[in-house]
Formats: structure tokens, sequence, C-alpha cells
């Protein structure tokens, strides 16, 4: 059983490999199914994989350094309680700040099996140029309003015009809004426009930290240099249908919103897969992969 002795010098080195910002020095600190959350996480980050991407993201972003406060063994020796004091620096930027949070680890034999990582995420607004704390909560209130505008405004249709009817100006709406919304998000980043990967990604990242709610679960990566990738892993459309009773007729809303984007850019893409319906009702699962041409190879 592990007491407090025997943590300490095992929280000391994870949060010096934290605090080198060496991905494969902290992955070798967790389990190959490691399951981690934290509050920039939309869900659970799970598998080495996932984690590696995640990290690789945040350490571009970030310049953090971790000091050991505390360690309090939980029940039986399995993990612990870690309390830390972080100092968070933009990259590149300006400014920093000092953070006070706490890790719940898991253990496995010396490695981590499940890591929830808890702080205040407001704390980082001055330097995010945000708004005061109490602009994120009111963000999520937004958010939430207008999904939940968007559930009874189908709910209605539904009742009125039937789901056939429904799913078509369902699909007609959100093309027509998400033209105007990549306007808008290119404007606001100042992105003239997408000529490449690199531009592609800097806008779905950006656009998605925007706009995406703490109830959306998914996760993008890019396992291709032409290729990005979406697998949700759980959808508040799917779940919202499901209660409506019309899942099993519901053409996904979701992903012609990412598709319209591409559109409206004047994008050349392929998707995989393809189909009509709901993907999550049909498979248990929902995923996109899209391939992409830039370049002297979209004009042939």
């Amino acid at each position: 059983m592990r007491d407090e002795a025997t943590l300490e010098p095992l929280a000391r080195e994870i949060l010096e490999a934290w605090s080198a910002q060496d991905v494969d020095g902290v992955l070798a600190h967790y389990t190959l199914d490691l399951v981690y959350r934290d509050p920039n996480t939309r869900g659970e980050v799970r598998g080495r994989d996932a984690m590696r991407r995640y990290l690789e993201k945040l350490f571009r972003g970030w310049n953090m350094r971790w000091s050991l406060r505390e360690v309090h063994p939980l029940s039986g020796g399995e993990g612990a309680a870690i309390l830390w004091r972080a100092t968070f620096r933009p990259a590149g930027g300006d400014g920093e700040v000092q953070v006070d949070g706490m890790d719940l680890v898991r253990l496995r034999g010396d490695l981590i099996e499940r890591n929830e990582v808890w702080f205040d995420r407001a704390a980082l607004a001055p330097l995010q140029g945000a708004a005061p704390p109490q602009a994120a909560p009111a963000r999520q209130l937004l958010l939430k309003g207008w999904m939940t505008h968007d559930a009874m405004w189908l709910r209605h249709c539904v009742e009125r015009f039937g789901m056939e009817a429904a799913n078509q100006v369902n699909q007609a709406a959100v093309r027509s809004m998400a033209a105007v919304e990549v306007r808008r998000l290119l404007q606001a980043f100042g992105i003239p426009q997408v000529r490449s990967m690199d531009d592609l990604r800097a806008l779905v990242e950006r656009a998605w930290e925007l706009i995406g709610a703490d109830f959306m679960d998914f996760e993008c990566t890019w396992p291709a240099p032409d290729t990005m990738r979406w697998d949700v892993r759980r959808c508040f459309a799917f779940e919202g249908v499901t209660r409506l009773g019309v899942v099993d007729a519901y053409d996904c809303g979701i992903m012609p919103r990412m598709e319209a984007w591409f559109d409206a850019l004047g994008l050349r893409y392929t998707v995989q897969p393809r189909g009509e319906g709901c993907m999550m009702y049909r498979t248990g699962s929902c995923h996109r992969e899209y391939r992409f041409t830039f370049g002297d190879a979209a004009a042939s």
C-alpha cells in the first residue's frame, strides 16, 4: 500500500515531466488505456494516442511550470490527490498567472490509469484577452439557449409538418447559417483566406474553442497532412431526437454545418463515410474523415 512518503517522489517526477513540456516524458507516466480530463478538454481523453495529440496542442499554446504543494493518498493506496501550484504563460505572449489546483489520480502500479484535473479556468482569462471571469458561464448559457432554440424549432416543425419536411428545412437552415457563420469567423480571426491545411486547422481549432460548449463531447484530429477527422463521443442532437422519439427518421444536422463551411470557402474535399440519417443511431458511434486538396492539385 502506498503512503505519502512513497507517493511524493512519484508526484514530483510527474509534475517535472509536465513542467518540461516533454510529451514522451509525460506519456511515460500513463497507462496505454489512460483516461484523462481537465477543464480544457471536452469530455475525456482516452488512450495514449489521443493524449499525445492533446499534449502537443496544449504545449504549443502555453508555457507552464508546476510545483508540488501536498500529496494525500487515496483510501487503499491506489492513487492520490496531488495539490499543486502552476504558472501559466501564453506561448509567445506577455504576462503570467499563478493557479492552484489538484490532480486526482488513480494508479496501476507506478502508472496513472485515470487523471482528473481541477482548477479555476477563469483565472486564465486575463492572458487570453478574455472578458471577466463571469463571461465563461454567461457564454455557456448563451450556447445552451441557442441549442435549446434549435431543439424546440425542430420539435415544433415535426409536430406541425412531419419529419420529412422538418429534415429538409433543418438541413437548409443549417447550411445557410453556416455559410454566413464561417465568413464571420474568418473576419474575427483575421484569416483572409483558407489556402492550405495550416489555414484550415487554424480556423477549425480557433472556431471550436469559441463556439464549442461544455455539453459537446467530440475530438478533432489531423491523422494525415491532408486529412481531418471528427470523432463524436456523445452527441447532444442524437440525445435530443431520441427523447423526441424521432431518432430513427432524423437526418444529421451537425456534420452538414462543417461541410457548409468547406463549401462556402470553396474547398475541394471528400468525406467518408457518407450517408443519410443518424450514424450514432445506426452504428452506435459517429465519425467523419475529410480529405482536402489544395493548390495546384485542386485545379487539376
